[in-house]
């Protein structure tokens, strides 16, 4: 996955940046700074933390519509049960997962995924009690097996996918 290209610098530099830069459609932000300005690297990502954010919800945007968009095209699927067995089948092309979405369970020995009930208030890390073959970090196997499937994974804030069981996927066929 591409990172994003923020530009920091005067009114002209970014000017000039944009004009001759073959990346410039690629830019995620910018933080135009004055003449004067010499704030240290904290304080510049500070004042880059809006662009950031601005950033990362058109982000958030885009992906919800390519989700709209694959509900439409019949190549999507939600809840964790459908998406492990897409990941596991390397399906997926895009996985968004709410930020701390936890579960708990096991994977049998043809690759099924069986859950565990998990406390609501529960948050990662998770601390409870679970038996000897339950594996607390599902989320983290299944980002890691659709990251390995070449999927796009992208993380989104807590609430976007309530509908969709907290996970969600564009397939590929």
């Amino acid at each position: 996955q591409p990172l994003p290209l923020f530009v920091v610098g005067g009114v002209e530099v970014l000017s000039r940046f944009e004009q001759i830069s073959r990346h410039a459609a690629k830019l995620a932000g910018r933080l135009e700074l004055a003449g004067q300005d010499t704030d240290s690297w904290p304080r510049l990502s500070e004042r880059l933390a809006p662009v950031r954010e601005e950033w990362f919800k058109e982000l958030v945007r885009q992906d919800m519509a390519a989700l709209d968009e694959a509900r439409s095209a019949k190549r999507f699927t939600s809840g964790l049960p459908e998406v492990w067995t897409m990941v596991g089948e390397r399906r997926v092309s895009l996985l968004l997962v709410e930020e701390s979405f936890v579960a708990v369970g096991h994977v049998d020995e043809e690759g099924r995924l069986h859950l565990e009930e998990v406390p609501e208030e529960t948050e990662p890390p998770i601390d409870i009690e679970v038996g000897l073959s339950a594996e607390t970090d599902i989320i983290d196997t299944l980002v890691e097996t659709a990251l390995d499937g070449d999927a796009q994974v992208r993380f989104v804030p807590d609430g976007t996918l309530t509908g969709d069981g907290r996970v969600a996927a564009v397939v590929r066929y």
